[in-house]
């Protein structure tokens, strides 16, 4: 009952899509209503003010719908290009996974039953030679071959590569202006996914902020990524507090990740964006039979 009950409460079904729909729904407000939505962060006001000057005009792409086979609804939706948009891993991170993979042995995916997971026959060849013989003559010849691959093909045709131990992930909302991106992460009962599966220390805040530099970075535009939950909670601001992203961030100095962390705004409440947002009183559905 327990589950059923959260996934009837799912985030993006209840929060993430009925409200932000708001920026789309009146293109004449979705400025003005985006910046007002940047504008209610508190974390780094600087970059904040500095960003929410000027937002732009969000791309046609991000309202646009297509279909969408939804695992909570369990079947095919027309939604927006915002929502679950799929966004590849960032290069650089998959870089130095491949360059130290001999971090990556203890973190040997597993199943459920605590039991390490089995891929096809030459992906797993490849990724124990690589992984678990990392010294000897094959473990480099195959990291060689790795980077090879990924420079050759790069992320965007990095997807179920034996070479990619990051995969692509699917944000809740990508907002895309010809000024600025913005990932934005809901919560409602769902916690922050602690870790990654080959990297244990890098949870879903960390690796939003770097995927979405290397998006905004491919446009030539600004990033900057937002949390908006239910409410605030201890663990909820441990998980997106400077430590715990900078663990996930470990191929890069600290000037770098300094940076990085400007671009992250913080954490703000669903019920903080009714006005910003100009929503009516019937958009914060409890469950999802509420916007079916």
């Amino acid at each position: 009952m327990k589950k059923d009950l959260t996934k009837n409460r799912n985030s993006s079904i209840t929060r993430v899509r009925p409200i932000l729909r708001s920026l789309f729904s009146d293109p004449s407000r979705s400025s003005v209503r985006l910046q007002n939505l940047i504008r209610v962060s508190t974390t780094n006001p600087v970059f904040r003010d500095q960003i929410s000057a000027d937002v732009g005009t969000i791309e046609p792409w991000c309202r646009s719908t297509r279909k969408y086979t939804d695992r909570v609804l369990n079947r095919e939706i027309d939604l927006e290009g915002a929502f679950e948009c799929p966004v590849p891993p960032p290069e650089p991170f998959l870089r130095w996974l491949i360059d130290r993979s001999d971090l990556l042995a203890p973190h040997w995916p597993e199943s459920r039953k605590g039991v390490k997971r089995v891929f096809g026959e030459s992906t797993q060849r490849l990724r124990d030679a690589m992984i678990n013989s990392p010294h000897t003559e094959k473990g480099l010849e195959v990291k060689n071959l790795a980077q090879a691959e990924l420079l050759s093909k790069g992320i965007l045709k990095s997807q179920r590569k034996w070479w990619a131990f990051e995969g692509y992930t699917e944000v809740d909302c990508l907002i895309e202006t010809d000024k600025l991106v913005l990932f934005v992460e809901g919560k409602r009962t769902e916690p922050i996914s602690a870790a990654t599966d080959w990297y244990p220390q890098r949870n879903q805040i960390a690796r939003n902020l770097e995927s979405a530099q290397e998006f905004a970075m491919m446009k030539g535009k600004e990033f900057a990524v937002l949390v908006v939950a239910e409410k605030k909670s201890l663990a909820l601001e441990v998980a997106t507090g400077s430590e715990a992203l900078r663990l996930g961030l470990p191929h890069l100095d600290k000037e770098q990740a300094d940076e990085m962390l400007t671009r992250f705004l913080g954490i703000v409440l669903w019920e903080d964006l009714r006005d910003p947002l100009e929503l009516g009183q019937g958009v914060f559905p409890n469950v999802s039979s509420e916007v079916l």
